[in-house]
């Protein structure tokens, strides 16, 4: 996600580093977070974020329950989408941003 006021003028690849860093940076397990000064040489691009491994989410289910029950309350147009064999809904507009593809 991007925000639109960038008006398409950013790289896709420091993008998806930071994505990549801030998924890494918010992992379930505490051991598997890399320290500041880690993350800051990851942003910098001194540390590639590719060799690092990303663990799936660990609040998944707990977000699927708040969506759920968010979505019996709300008539607004709901998305679905996909990860690790597990499925959510998000009725949340993405205002101000785009989405920018890339492997994680």
């Amino acid at each position: 996600l991007v925000d639109e006021s960038l008006d398409g003028n950013f790289d896709p690849e420091e993008a998806c580093r930071f994505l990549k860093v801030s998924l890494l940076c918010t992992q379930d397990a505490p051991k598997l977070r890399p320290p500041m000064s880690t993350a800051v040489k990851m942003l910098t691009g001194d540390i590639d974020v590719n060799e690092m491994e990303i663990a799936a989410p660990g609040l998944i289910s707990d977000l699927f329950d708040v969506k759920v029950q968010g979505l019996q309350n709300d008539k607004h147009n709901a998305t679905t989408s996909s990860y690790d064999n597990s499925t959510f809904s998000s009725s949340d507009t993405m205002q101000n941003s785009t989405f920018v593809s890339g492997a994680l």
